[in-house]
């Protein structure tokens, strides 16, 4: 669901997107490697020793490969809802970052406290056809803590993750932003 936006005086919205739907694979990729690694592993592990004789293992095996399925097929699920919690907004003096993977994060980023802006594409995004921009404010530069408690992956609390973009879509909005750095600045 789309969220609703409060421009402020003079503010003009310039652009807004939410991620390309390739990211669902992406993260899927990413975060569940390991239920994609697992039923492979022990498939081949189950037809190579041949365990026909052994029914109570052979059943045991069946069932949990239904679970490893079952959760496959919730976690892509669950994925897809999460989705649609991002969006991204450009207006003529802030950027706004709607994501979240449990709960829903809100970044309001203003131009002027932009310090850098770098655009990611690795192999796996590059094969995918998306891009990330990553935007880093000036602020405290240590580590925050999301969720459970852990970690987030060398995230600080001065940046931001604009992800799912698609690379034309990804440099028209880093070109934006660099536009808006130097009319604010």
């Amino acid at each position: 669901m789309k969220p609703r936006i409060n421009l402020h005086g003079d503010e003009k919205m310039l652009f807004e997107c939410c991620p390309d739907k390739k990211l669902i694979v992406y993260l899927y990729l990413i975060r569940g490697h390991f239920f994609i690694i697992l039923p492979l592993f022990l498939y081949l592990f189950y037809n190579t020793i041949g365990l026909s004789g052994f029914s109570e293992l052979s059943s045991l095996i069946n069932y949990f490969l239904v679970a490893i399925v079952t959760l496959n097929i919730t976690a892509y699920a669950w994925l897809t809802f999460v989705m649609n919690k991002h969006w991204y907004f450009f207006t003529n003096t802030r950027c706004i970052v709607y994501s979240g993977y449990w709960g829903i994060n809100k970044k309001i980023i203003p131009y002027n406290r932009i310090v850098d802006i770098n655009m990611n594409r690795n192999p796996l995004r590059a094969m995918l056809g998306i891009a990330a921009i990553y935007i880093t404010q000036q602020g405290v530069a240590s580590q925050y803590t999301r969720g459970f408690g852990s970690k987030t992956e060398g995230i600080s609390a001065n940046m931001a993750i604009i992800d799912g973009l698609t690379p034309k879509m990804a440099n028209q909005i880093s070109d934006l932003m660099s536009q808006e750095m130097s009319n604010t600045k």
